[in-house]
Protein backbone atom coordinates (compact mmCIF):
# COMPACT_ATOMS: atom_id res chain seq x y z
CA UNK A 1 0.00 0.00 0.00
CA UNK A 2 2.72 2.34 1.07
CA UNK A 3 4.36 2.14 -2.72
CA UNK A 4 0.89 2.71 -4.21
CA UNK A 5 0.47 6.02 -2.42
CA UNK A 6 4.17 7.09 -3.75
CA UNK A 7 3.33 6.41 -7.43
CA UNK A 8 -0.12 7.45 -7.79
CA UNK A 9 1.01 11.14 -7.05
CA UNK A 10 3.55 10.64 -10.42
CA UNK A 11 -0.04 9.27 -12.19
CA UNK A 12 -1.50 12.52 -11.24
CA UNK A 13 1.45 14.70 -12.13
CA UNK A 14 2.19 13.12 -15.08
CA UNK A 15 -1.85 12.78 -16.20
CA UNK A 16 -2.32 16.46 -16.10
CA UNK A 17 0.44 17.95 -17.32
CA UNK A 18 0.84 19.35 -20.89
CA UNK A 19 2.81 17.25 -22.96
CA UNK A 20 4.95 18.67 -26.16
CA UNK A 21 3.50 19.12 -29.08
CA UNK A 22 0.22 18.93 -27.36
CA UNK A 23 -2.41 21.84 -28.02
CA UNK A 24 -5.20 21.45 -26.05
CA UNK A 25 -4.92 21.60 -21.78
CA UNK A 26 -6.14 17.95 -20.87
CA UNK A 27 -7.68 19.73 -17.68
CA UNK A 28 -9.80 22.04 -19.74
CA UNK A 29 -10.67 19.50 -21.79
CA UNK A 30 -12.08 17.30 -19.05
CA UNK A 31 -13.97 20.10 -17.48
CA UNK A 32 -15.58 20.99 -20.78
CA UNK A 33 -16.46 17.54 -21.12
CA UNK A 34 -18.06 17.19 -17.40
CA UNK A 35 -20.03 20.55 -17.93
CA UNK A 36 -21.58 19.55 -20.92
CA UNK A 37 -22.21 15.95 -19.16
CA UNK A 38 -23.64 17.65 -16.63
CA UNK A 39 -25.85 20.14 -18.78
CA UNK A 40 -27.40 17.02 -20.28
CA UNK A 41 -28.42 15.25 -17.75
CA UNK A 42 -29.56 17.99 -15.55
CA UNK A 43 -31.83 19.30 -18.43
CA UNK A 44 -32.35 15.76 -18.81
CA UNK A 45 -33.71 14.35 -15.54
CA UNK A 46 -35.61 18.14 -15.36
CA UNK A 47 -37.66 17.08 -18.68
CA UNK A 48 -38.00 13.46 -17.68
CA UNK A 49 -39.95 14.59 -14.19
CA UNK A 50 -43.25 13.33 -15.89
CA UNK A 51 -41.78 10.37 -17.12
CA UNK A 52 -40.11 9.18 -13.55
CA UNK A 53 -44.03 9.41 -12.28
CA UNK A 54 -45.45 7.42 -14.54
CA UNK A 55 -42.26 5.01 -13.60
CA UNK A 56 -42.78 4.93 -10.30
CA UNK A 57 -46.59 4.17 -10.54
CA UNK A 58 -46.14 1.45 -12.75
CA UNK A 59 -43.37 -0.09 -10.93
CA UNK A 60 -41.22 0.42 -13.27
CA UNK A 61 -38.53 3.21 -11.68
CA UNK A 62 -36.38 0.63 -10.21
CA UNK A 63 -35.47 -0.62 -14.06
CA UNK A 64 -35.14 3.25 -14.94
CA UNK A 65 -32.75 3.50 -12.36
CA UNK A 66 -30.51 0.43 -13.00
CA UNK A 67 -30.61 1.77 -16.96
CA UNK A 68 -29.20 5.17 -15.72
CA UNK A 69 -26.50 3.12 -13.97
CA UNK A 70 -25.53 0.44 -16.79
CA UNK A 71 -25.81 3.88 -19.15
CA UNK A 72 -23.06 5.64 -17.00
CA UNK A 73 -21.06 2.28 -17.26
CA UNK A 74 -21.08 2.32 -20.81
CA UNK A 75 -19.80 5.76 -20.99
CA UNK A 76 -17.14 4.88 -18.71
CA UNK A 77 -16.09 2.38 -20.97
CA UNK A 78 -16.01 4.60 -24.05
CA UNK A 79 -13.96 7.33 -22.06
CA UNK A 80 -11.41 4.67 -20.76
CA UNK A 81 -10.38 2.43 -23.50
CA UNK A 82 -7.63 5.00 -24.84
CA UNK A 83 -6.48 5.96 -21.82
CA UNK A 84 -6.25 2.32 -20.10
CA UNK A 85 -4.51 1.61 -23.92
CA UNK A 86 -2.15 4.59 -23.15
CA UNK A 87 -1.13 4.01 -20.08
CA UNK A 88 -1.33 0.26 -19.25
CA UNK A 89 0.10 -0.63 -22.57
CA UNK A 90 1.59 1.53 -24.97
CA UNK A 91 3.15 4.14 -22.15
CA UNK A 92 7.08 4.71 -21.96
CA UNK A 93 7.30 5.32 -18.21
CA UNK A 94 8.38 1.58 -17.34
CA UNK A 95 12.19 2.31 -17.80
CA UNK A 96 11.62 4.99 -14.58
CA UNK A 97 9.67 2.81 -12.97
CA UNK A 98 11.80 -0.42 -12.86
CA UNK A 99 14.53 2.27 -11.38
CA UNK A 100 11.84 2.28 -8.27
CA UNK A 101 11.94 -0.12 -5.39
CA UNK A 102 8.50 -1.21 -6.34
CA UNK A 103 6.61 -4.37 -7.30
CA UNK A 104 5.06 -4.45 -10.77
CA UNK A 105 1.73 -5.07 -9.18
CA UNK A 106 2.11 -1.90 -7.21
CA UNK A 107 2.88 -0.37 -10.80
CA UNK A 108 -0.05 -1.83 -12.24
CA UNK A 109 -2.37 -1.23 -8.91
CA UNK A 110 -1.88 2.37 -8.77
CA UNK A 111 -2.20 2.91 -12.41
CA UNK A 112 -5.57 1.04 -12.24
CA UNK A 113 -6.62 3.16 -9.44
CA UNK A 114 -5.26 6.61 -11.39
CA UNK A 115 -7.91 5.29 -14.32
CA UNK A 116 -10.54 4.63 -12.17
CA UNK A 117 -10.29 8.42 -10.23
CA UNK A 118 -10.00 9.70 -13.49
CA UNK A 119 -13.26 8.21 -14.81
CA UNK A 120 -15.43 8.89 -11.65
CA UNK A 121 -16.12 12.58 -12.32
CA UNK A 122 -17.87 10.92 -15.85
CA UNK A 123 -20.01 8.60 -12.96
CA UNK A 124 -20.68 11.31 -11.11
CA UNK A 125 -21.46 13.72 -13.93
CA UNK A 126 -23.84 11.39 -15.59
CA UNK A 127 -25.46 9.89 -12.41
CA UNK A 128 -25.87 11.84 -9.99
CA UNK A 129 -27.54 14.79 -11.00
CA UNK A 130 -29.90 12.89 -13.04
CA UNK A 131 -30.83 10.06 -9.71
CA UNK A 132 -31.11 13.30 -7.46
CA UNK A 133 -33.75 14.39 -9.53
CA UNK A 134 -35.10 11.22 -9.31
CA UNK A 135 -35.45 11.02 -5.59
CA UNK A 136 -36.40 14.47 -5.35
CA UNK A 137 -39.75 14.68 -7.79
CA UNK A 138 -40.33 11.28 -6.12
CA UNK A 139 -39.95 11.44 -2.49
CA UNK A 140 -37.64 8.66 -2.21
CA UNK A 141 -36.01 8.09 0.91
CA UNK A 142 -32.70 8.57 2.59
CA UNK A 143 -31.66 5.15 2.04
CA UNK A 144 -31.76 5.97 -2.22
CA UNK A 145 -29.86 8.66 -1.51
CA UNK A 146 -26.55 6.66 0.29
CA UNK A 147 -27.50 3.49 -2.12
CA UNK A 148 -26.96 6.34 -5.00
CA UNK A 149 -23.77 7.39 -3.56
CA UNK A 150 -22.54 3.95 -3.52
CA UNK A 151 -23.94 3.28 -6.92
CA UNK A 152 -22.15 6.12 -8.75
CA UNK A 153 -19.11 5.40 -6.49
CA UNK A 154 -19.02 1.82 -8.04
CA UNK A 155 -20.32 2.38 -11.31
CA UNK A 156 -16.97 2.56 -12.86
CA UNK A 157 -15.63 -0.49 -11.58
CA UNK A 158 -17.98 -1.62 -13.93
CA UNK A 159 -17.22 0.32 -17.25
CA UNK A 160 -13.14 -0.24 -16.32
CA UNK A 161 -13.97 -3.98 -16.07
CA UNK A 162 -15.52 -3.77 -19.78
CA UNK A 163 -12.64 -1.49 -21.19
CA UNK A 164 -9.46 -3.81 -19.89
CA UNK A 165 -11.60 -6.86 -21.38
CA UNK A 166 -12.08 -4.91 -24.34
CA UNK A 167 -8.35 -3.66 -24.64
CA UNK A 168 -6.88 -7.22 -24.39
CA UNK A 169 -7.86 -7.82 -27.97
CA UNK A 170 -7.29 -4.17 -29.52
CA UNK A 171 -3.47 -4.67 -27.89
CA UNK A 172 -3.06 -7.78 -29.70
CA UNK A 173 -4.20 -6.83 -33.17
CA UNK A 174 -2.14 -3.70 -32.78
CA UNK A 175 0.72 -4.88 -31.89
CA UNK A 176 0.36 -7.49 -35.39
CA UNK A 177 0.17 -3.58 -36.97
CA UNK A 178 3.68 -2.52 -35.07
CA UNK A 179 5.87 -5.35 -35.61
Amino acid sequence: MREIRLILPLLFKAGFRKKQGEKGNPMLTNSILCAILLFYSISGGILMIPAFTEFNENGMLAGFITIIFLASALVTMLFSIAPMMSLLYFSKDGEFYLYLPVKASSVFMSKMIYLYVSQLYLSVATCAPLLVIVGISQNLTVAFYVLTILGVLLTPFLGLLLASVICVPLVAIASLFKN
